[in-house]
């Protein structure tokens, strides 16, 4: 059977029943039923953590969570650490609100992307939480970063296995995008933070699973290392439209109160911008301990 499996499946604890899971369609995600992330027992922690490496989304309907419940399950994934460029809830450092008032043309998070890969170590995970929803609408799509990279020709993969992607913030946040509204977050700005480059390698190895994933997020990415913007340019554009290939992606229909949590080790996820009424989630990031390799 495949990683993404195309039935329910259940993952056997050893203390309690069956850790009911059905799989989203298309390439990737999981919808996890009948549990409540506040009072989880170690052995159904255990089953999550496993079912989070298979399906590399995970979505959790009818969660009732303040910002502080929000913040203690993303700490059994790892360390929380703080976004840069938004202000965080009062009370809550490590919560920032994702919000699109009526009116607003852009949101955040609307261009394919993996989340932060322009620090020196990017998020392992993201958990978000759907306080306010449109009426219709609003619903964020998945890209299964294994596949991507699996679909490539061996010539490609040999190419770009010796490539170093030159990441920073500087399109989205550096100089020249002050009145670059993105939602209604109160953004920093932090335009030499936003300058500063790191090296990553455009295609990845996933610490838990082994597999090799495609790491080239074309909002955050400048160029290959040793090469021009120009030189770069050509394969960048093509691995960025590779990456949004239909046969890749998955689609998560939010309500309130469905808690998710995707892996931006293996992921690229794009928030669509498609409706008028107001939207609110609540976003988590959870460390990663390694740099990518």
């Amino acid at each position: 059977m495949s990683l993404h499996e195309s039935i329910t499946g259940t993952i056997q604890t050893a203390k309690r029943e069956p850790l009911a899971i059905t799989p989203w369609s298309g390439a990737l995600g999981a919808s996890i039923e009948g549990v409540d992330v506040k009072t989880l027992d170690d052995e159904t922690m255990q089953a999550i953590e496993e079912a989070f490496a298979r399906y590399q989304v995970l979505s959790f309907p009818d969660q009732s969570l303040t910002p502080s419940d929000q913040v203690a399950f993303a700490a059994r994934f790892g360390k929380i650490e703080r976004y840069l460029f938004a202000e965080p809830l009062p009370d809550h450092p490590q919560v920032v609100a994702v919000t699109k008032e009526p009116g607003t043309v852009l949101n955040f998070g609307g261009l394919w992307h993996s989340d932060s890969p322009f620090q020196p170590i990017p998020p392992m995970a993201t958990l978000l939480y759907a306080i306010e929803l449109p009426k219709s609408g609003g619903d964020t799509m998945f890209a299964n970063m294994y596949a991507a990279y699996d679909a490539l020709s061996e010539r490609m993969k040999t190419v770009l296995g010796g490539l170093l992607g030159v990441f920073c913030a500087r399109g989205v946040h550096g100089p020249g995008t002050e009145d670059l509204k993105l939602g209604d977050m109160v953004r920093i700005r932090d335009l030499s933070l936003a300058d500063k480059e790191n090296l990553h390698p455009v295609v990845r190895t996933h610490p838990v699973t082994k597999r090799k994933a495609l790491y080239a997020s074309r909002p955050h990415i400048q160029r290959f290392d040793g090469m021009t913007e120009k030189e770069s340019g050509p394969i960048l554009d093509f691995l960025d439209e590779h990456a949004q290939l239909p046969e890749f992606t998955s689609r998560l229909h939010w309500q309130p109160g469905t808690l998710a949590i995707l892996d931006n080790r293996c992921v690229q996820h794009l928030a669509l911008n498609d409706y008028k009424e107001r939207r609110e989630l609540h976003r988590v990031n959870v460390a990663d301990d390694r740099r990518p390799f």
